[in-house]
């Protein structure tokens, strides 16, 4: 059964749950939505694990980072139910759904690195470890990286024996052989989280595998870094060493970063064709004929012409003598050879004008 308050929050709905508690969302008196983890009981009731958590607390409230989740307030043995840790609300999706994606690009591959090294430097300088630095553990918000549940692992596994708390894909190869996890060890976290944001896969063991078979890997085998890009490999690698004194310092990591690359543009759509207008063919006009000529004005004065010229001419046809009727035959003929040549000429213009 869920509950309904935890110390003094109002509980609105579970968030998740994990090998070391249980997250609520919760609301303040004043309104305000914060994350509250409270611990299995099983693992509360170990020995001491209350004195320990309280000193983890007095760590964590020293912790101050834009890359962390602000710490609100816990309570370490509360008088009913189990202890419980509240933190800042943040409102995003873990680096473990995003991953599910794909790898980062480089620029926000770069902004992964330089978030999860401040949030490492700050817990460092606090005095705590987180121990359980993986992709579900970092949620993206608006400004960037959030680290969470940093120091719990601490406390639950600072018992004095060799049990393991964490997911041993992210585990180093000293915690594995059960010595003490210190700074170092999250190093190595930070160098695993890392290759796989930037190729999409572990860089120990294969997908699928046995977890005792990875960790056998982590610690006899070397890590798989085809993909890494160039700026960050060495440094990637410099995290994964197997000794931890070879690994650098989160301050020494983000010292050696660098620029912060740009991701390559995106190449610009396409641009269409621009289409061709299709030729439309000019309608020809039909010819000028001779018909069309008469219904001109000067068409009208040709024919009248012609006319009045023949009319004139033709008596003086049948009173002449056969030499004067010859001359005058071919005066009439001539004339209207050269009007009908004139009219023929008029209508070659206008013909040429109009099926050019």
């Amino acid at each position: 059964m869920e509950p309904t308050r935890v110390g003094p929050f109002t509980v609105q709905k579970r968030l998740g749950a994990g090998g070391m508690g249980t997250v609520h969302l919760a609301r303040t008196g004043g309104g305000y939505l914060i994350a509250v983890k409270t611990i299995h009981r099983h693992l509360a009731d170990q020995p001491q694990f209350r004195e320990r958590f309280a000193r983890e607390i007095d760590c964590i409230r020293k912790v101050q980072s834009l890359y962390t989740a602000t710490f609100v307030d816990a309570d370490p043995d509360p008088v009913d139910g189990e202890p419980w840790l509240a933190t800042e609300y943040v409102d995003g999706p873990s680096l473990a759904r995003r991953l599910d994606e794909g790898p980062l690009p480089p620029d926000r591959l770069w902004d992964l690195a330089a978030g999860l090294a401040e949030a490492l430097d700050s817990i460092h300088r606090g005095g705590t470890v987180h121990r359980d630095l993986k992709p579900p553990n970092v949620l993206h918000s608006g400004s960037g990286p959030k680290v969470i549940d940093f120091g719990i692992a601490r406390a639950v596994e600072d018992r004095g024996s060799t049990g393991l708390v964490g997911t041993p894909a992210y585990v180093s190869p000293e915690r594995i052989l059960g010595k003490p996890g210190e700074r170092p060890c999250d190093l190595f976290s930070l160098g695993v989280v890392l290759a796989q944001a930037a190729t999409g896969h572990l860089p120990f063991g294969r997908p699928g595998q046995e977890p005792h078979g990875v960790a056998y890997q982590i610690v006899t085998a070397q890590p798989a870094l085809s993909g890494v890009p160039g700026w960050l490999v060495e440094l990637v690698e410099a995290c994964l060493a197997k000794d931890p004194a070879d690994r650098p310092t989160a301050a020494e990591f983000l010292a050696g970063l660098g620029p912060r690359p740009t991701s390559p543009a995106a190449a610009p759509p396409p641009v269409p064709p621009v289409p061709v207008p299709r030729s439309v063919p000019v309608p020809r006009p039909a010819p000028v004929t001779f018909r069309d000529h008469l219904a001109e004005p000067w068409g009208v004065v040709l024919a009248v012409t012609s006319g009045v010229l023949a009319t004139a001419l033709f008596p003086l046809v049948g009173t002449a003598s056969w030499t004067g009727r010859t001359g005058l035959g071919a005066l009439v003929a001539t004339s209207c050879y050269l009007v009908t040549a004139a009219i023929a000429a008029v209508e070659s213009r206008f013909s040429a004008a109009g099926t050019g």
